[in-house]
């Protein structure tokens, strides 16, 4: 497929008052022979031939396009976030480090870079370089990284050293360029940013996240195709993207691109130091990825920050940009006195709705303890086996329905921390079934704990969980006794009205329960109603000819809650 038929950018070079030296559309040649077009944010100190380290990221989401602007007219929803931001600057894009602070105040050069088919930079627009991978073989994606990134570090004005920071997008590129180890690459921050494009962002348990990537691709993406400023017909533009929601029919890790990126994806291929920032909100997308990241990958300097509450809050906030900076100023700068203090695992710790912050050496703890409770069929959690007064704890139909289970109010405060899940005895009249688990904290009025949702919305969802019984097959080497984790391989046979014995994931979190308060898990066929719409599990493969039977979950099912024992504030 030919270029669109479109003049290259002219780069432009000035001055923002006091502040910083703006490049616009610079071009970065690739291995090969492509260009992509980057903003660069350089100090005044280069005027002055000082050399500076570079943070560089790449995303599909318009360099041009200012955070306060960027999603309308389309969706507000990440606009209203920006709106919370203080300060932002004239350069503050959407998810990356802003040149205010990182250029003017910390003296880093950023580059900003659009991916092929985005903003300035020609080429098939093809979000994560899946139709390029599969085509070559290759991490497309992961090699313009690497090419951008030594390009970098060869400008007369740069150290020599690169790192990168950013969030979602942005972050899990990160990831990616870490796996190919460019040399000049020293550091990298991945914010809020999934590791695994499967399991973080297409598949999680194996439900298609059908309706948050339809949103991501017409309200995120499309509307920064490159041509469309220019005024390229649709139909031209057409033909220059691939059909990304084709991709939402990917189910195992043998299909499309997974297997080649499974082969060039590794974390044991991550060498360089990594600050992994999860956020325990986000548990549609990012934050299992965060947290596997950082106990798989296999760096010897390594570090895990946790926090709660909206998609960008944590990351612009001077706790945030100073954690970012600790960490990057001791790699990209040589300052050996920055990462004093900093400890291994950082982590949030949410009591109710209040917060405080703890150090731990490690994620889970290594003094984790694990609690069983019970489910019954009149919607109690026990901490003891009910023995068999009842085979079926619950029936109910496979594509709407749900039940509630609550501990009895706690005799005193617990805990919970790390990754929970559930052992079920299952059955089905269907032809598949998807499970649902939603965790709450009910205070002693019955009321429930109120939270801030990833995208600022109210919610009150402690922590999500979910798996299709056709995925239920364990990954038995990343797997251990108290950690599932799904192989995603193939298709596992689901027969009417017979039996499984099933352990579901539920994403990692952190919460005190304090003394009266109950335990409280959704379980059913549905995401609970708190859930924002766009990251509801609905339509698309859920279909009433799939899974419109009887589901029915029987004695001896339970949750495992993992608990640490520690002085509380």
């Amino acid at each position: 497929m030919p270029l669109l038929p479109l003049p290259k950018r002219e780069t432009t070079q000035s001055k923002l008052d006091s502040l910083y030296l703006r490049l616009k559309d610079v071009y970065i040649p690739t291995r090969d022979g492509s260009e992509l077009c980057a903003d660069i944010f350089l100090p005044l100190s280069v005027e002055q031939y000082e050399k500076v380290p570079v943070l560089l990221s790449m995303c599909p989401y318009g360099k041009d396009v200012h955070a306060l602007e960027w999603g309308l007219p389309q969706t507000d929803i990440y606009a209203k976030m920006n709106a919370k931001i203080e300060p932002l600057g004239p350069d503050a894009g959407f998810e990356a480090l802003d040149p205010l602070i990182w250029t003017t105040e910390f003296g880093y050069a950023l580059i900003r870079i659009d991916c092929r088919g985005v903003g300035g930079t020609p080429g098939m627009l093809d979000p994560f370089g899946l139709q390029r991978t599969l085509k070559s073989g290759q991490d497309a994606e992961g090699n313009d990284l690497y090419d951008a990134i030594e390009w970098a570090a060869r400008q007369s004005w740069c150290n020599g050293k690169v790192g990168m920071s950013g969030i979602s997008y942005l972050g899990m590129a990160c990831w990616w360029a870490a796996q190919q180890n460019p040399p000049s690459l020293k550091a990298v921050v991945p914010w809020e940013a999934g590791s695994d494009l499967l399991y973080s962002l297409f598949r999680p348990g194996g439900l298609s996240n059908s309706n948050f990537l339809a949103h991501w691709w017409k309200n995120c993406v499309l509307p920064y195709q490159h041509g469309r400023l220019e005024g390229v017909s649709e139909d031209e533009l057409q033909s220059h993207r691939v059909d990304f929601l084709k991709c939402r029919s990917w189910e195992f890790r043998s299909d499309g691109s997974f297997p080649i990126l499974d082969r060039l994806r590794r974390f044991d291929n991550i060498k360089i130091p990594f600050y992994s920032s999860a956020n325990y909100m986000d548990t549609e997308v990012h934050a299992p990825g965060n947290i596997l990241g950082y106990m798989w990958g296999t760096s010897q300097t390594k570090y895990l920050e946790t926090h709660t509450g909206d998609h960008l809050h944590a990351f612009y906030s001077r706790d945030g940009i100073d954690r970012q900076r600790c960490f990057l100023d001791h790699f990209l700068k040589d300052d050996g006195k920055s990462l004093q203090g900093i400890p291994n695992v950082d982590l949030l710790v949410r009591k109710g709705a209040r917060t405080y912050r703890r150090a731990e050496q490690d994620f889970p703890p290594y003094d984790t303890e694990y609690q069983e409770y019970f489910l019954t069929s009149d919607g109690q959690l026990l901490d003891e086996y009910p023995g068999n007064s009842n085979e079926i704890i619950v029936e109910y139909t496979g594509l709407n329905s749900s039940k509630v289970f609550s501990t009895k109010p706690l005799g005193e405060n617990f805990e919970l921390l790390g990754f929970p899940y559930m052992v079920l005895d299952v059955a089905t009249t269907a032809k598949d079934m998807d499970l649902f688990i939603t965790m709450t904290n009910m205070e002693p009025s019955g009321d429930l704990v109120q939270l801030e949702g990833n995208h600022g919305e109210p919610s009150v969802a402690v922590t999500r969980g979910y798996l299709r019984l056709s995925h239920r097959e364990l990954d038995e080497q990343r797997s251990t006794e108290h950690l599932v984790i799904l192989s995603h391989q193939s298709s596992a046979p689901v027969e009417p009205d017979t039996r499984y014995q099933i352990k579901v994931p539920i994403q990692a979190t952190s919460m005190v329960f304090e003394k009266g308060h109950k335990i409280q898990i959704e379980l059913g066929s549905r995401d609970s109603e708190t859930l924002l719409d766009v990251m509801k599990h609905q339509g698309f493969d859920r279909t009433m000819d799939r899974f419109g039977g009887k589901n029915t979950i029987f004695n001896g099912s339970k949750i495992i809650l993992p608990f640490v024992r520690r002085i509380y504030q």
